[in-house]
């Protein structure tokens, strides 16, 4: 979510007046949008995602020991322009994560060969071959998160390549499992200071990364991920906003006298900066991560579009993956073209896109609100392409999974039905002379939630506006009925499972990692621990009907919480004695 209580305080009358003031004395000072590309600035030159594109740190890999894995590889590093180099050896290797001394292990290579992506939609979809290599996880390999390590033989020299906390190994894939739903973590430092900004439990970034103590810098990150670590869930899935990316295009961070004589004493986006302390604390985690794009992680600074850094740092912009027999997509919910996600800067108070809303583009509907089955009767999948023919083929195709579960950024129910995510705000006279704060209005809503009912997901997990909130589809709202259910459409899917009908797709959207004020709120920063046994969704709130696990001791679920009191973790643990 931009700016981020944006969307809650641009209906103020103080807040219009403030920004059409902003906007008249930016337009008569001539400001322009953005900034000349620069080959120095950005991640050009520092890809995190180059030859190893699967698995990867925001895409990993979880496999039972004795299964197979394919990884891909990509020796031109996505250039067409060259002609794929022959390979005439795989060696892979593995190495536990975060150990000081870890275990390392081979991964036996039964096979490869030169074929197209399976994970990279856009790979796939312009007939571009990457090397597939088939790779046994050993029965000795311990169940434990590993680095995962590519030595390809080309020419008669071998070529290395990585990818941190990319496989998983399990002694077996449990039918009762959990995952945490985290969002919204928004890590930046107090040189990052904007209109309604708060830096509760925020500090200046340390140059010692792996530093493990409480004031490096995003302390209410470093403390979730303290949790996590202790809790242990199966695996993570992370539903956007990483960073934040709206207080300048440019910067010398050197001007930081914290900052000064450091590594980042230099002049850089904001996004690399902010993005790449986001990398570099996710790295903490002992518990692999999937992770979805947001609205932050997909501007166009200026100087790069982040749909493609996106994917030079952590995953295609929308995939798939599985747990054992349950099926996941992680969707892009950003689509909107690079020119209505470019930033604008307004007099240096705030940078800010022409868009940030839901859009899922591909043939599917144009923007309406509320959710009827005669909207849903108007949708005509066979015209889809891109992400939605996408999302269809790839739920058709996995109906005999045991669940399906999406994961998205902007919900496309919520509230109600209605599409708040997705609807522009109420600008009013200024939305009409400016068009400004006309920031959504996207396509592709009704069409992905009618695939949810047709193709029976279970679930939906989204953020974006920092709020718990759980939400169904209703045969009240959608077929004139009374009951309060959330309905599969019965019979639609290929071969369906007996009683099709009587399943229902769960709308959860969970509030944000960071806090949003430091004062009184009835929000607070929270996750989902989500528990699924045998097909089914157990629960996924700490408390009903919506609220989120509190990161923090001390909150008042259900009312205000003075959030500048808290500190103290909700999860902490010790050693007695402390190892040695």
């Amino acid at each position: 979510m931009p700016v981020y209580r944006f969307v809650a305080v641009r209906s103020s009358r103080a807040f219009v007046f403030l920004l059409l003031a902003l906007l008249i004395t930016a337009m008569l000072v001539l400001l322009v949008t953005g900034s000349e590309a620069r080959a120095d600035l950005g991640i050009q030159d520092t890809p995190r995602i180059t030859k190893l594109i699967y698995p990867t740190l925001g895409n990993p890999a979880i496999r039972e020991r004795g299964e197979s894995l394919t990884l891909e590889y990509d020796p031109r590093q996505a250039s067409a322009s060259q002609s794929i180099p022959e390979i005439t050896a795989f060696k892979v290797t593995v190495s536990s994560t975060n150990d000081k001394y870890p275990y390392t292990a081979e991964l036996p290579v039964t096979s490869f060969e030169v074929a197209r992506s399976e994970v990279w939609y856009w790979l796939k979809n312009a007939n571009f071959e990457v090397y597939h290599v088939t790779v046994t996880v050993p029965y000795s390999l311990p169940e434990d998160l590993y680095d995962l390590t590519v030595k390809a033989k080309t020419g008669g020299s071998w070529v290395t390549d990585s990818q941190p906390h990319a496989l998983q190994s399990l002694d077996e894939y449990q039918d009762r499992f959990s995952f945490f739903q985290l969002s919204d973590i928004h890590v930046f430092g107090p040189e990052c200071n904007y209109i309604s900004a708060n830096f509760k439990e925020r500090n200046y970034r340390h140059e010692d990364y792996r530093k493990d103590d409480d004031g490096y810098g995003a302390e209410y990150y470093h403390k979730t991920i303290q949790q996590i670590n202790r809790m242990k869930p199966d695996f993570l899935v992370y539903t956007g906003d990483y960073m934040f990316g709206q207080k300048f295009l440019t910067k010398d961070y050197g001007d930081f006298p914290q900052y000064a004589g450091t590594v980042w004493d230099r002049t850089m986006t904001e996004y690399e900066f902010e993005m790449d302390w986001f990398y570099q604390e996710t790295l903490k985690l002992d518990v692999p991560v999937f992770l979805t794009i947001g609205n932050h992680d997909g501007y166009n600074d200026g100087t790069e579009d982040w749909f493609t850094n996106w994917e030079k740092m952590f995953a295609p912009t929308f995939y798939a993956f599985d747990y054992g027999d349950y099926r996941f997509l992680s969707l892009n919910s950003m689509e909107w073209p690079s020119n209505r996600r470019t930033l604008t800067d307004y007099l240096g108070v705030i940078l800010q896109p022409e868009k940030f809303l839901g859009m899922l583009r591909g043939g599917g509907d144009k923007w309406q609100s509320g959710a009827t089955q005669a909207q849903f009767d108007a949708v005509n999948e066979d015209n889809f392409t891109q992400q939605l023919a996408w999302m269809r083929d790839d739920l058709k195709a996995n109906q005999d999974a045991k669940m399906r579960v999406v994961s998205m950024h902007h919900d496309p129910w919520k509230a109600n039905g209605s599409g708040a995510m997705w609807m522009s705000g109420e600008g009013g006279w200024l939305e009409d002379i400016l068009g400004w704060l006309d920031m959504g209005d996207g396509d592709g809503r009704i069409a992905t939630m009618k695939m949810m009912r047709d193709y029976r997901v279970a679930m939906t997990v989204s953020g974006h506006d920092h709020s718990d909130y759980v939400g169904s589809i209703s045969y009240s709202s959608i077929n004139g009925a009374t009951a309060d259910s959330v309905p599969w459409t019965e019979g639609y899917s290929p071969d369906p499972l007996e009683g099709s009908g009587s399943g229902k797709v769960e709308f959860v959207n969970t509030t944000s990692i960071s806090f949003q004020a430091d004062g009184n709120s009835n929000e607070y920063p929270g996750y989902r621990r989500i528990w699924i046994s045998d097909g089914q969704v157990e629960s996924f709130n700490y408390r009903e009907p919506k609220y989120s696990y509190p990161v923090y001791d001390g909150v008042n679920i259900e009312g205000n919480t003075d959030l500048s009191s808290l500190s103290t973790p909700a999860v902490e643990s010790n050693f007695t004695p402390e190892p040695g």
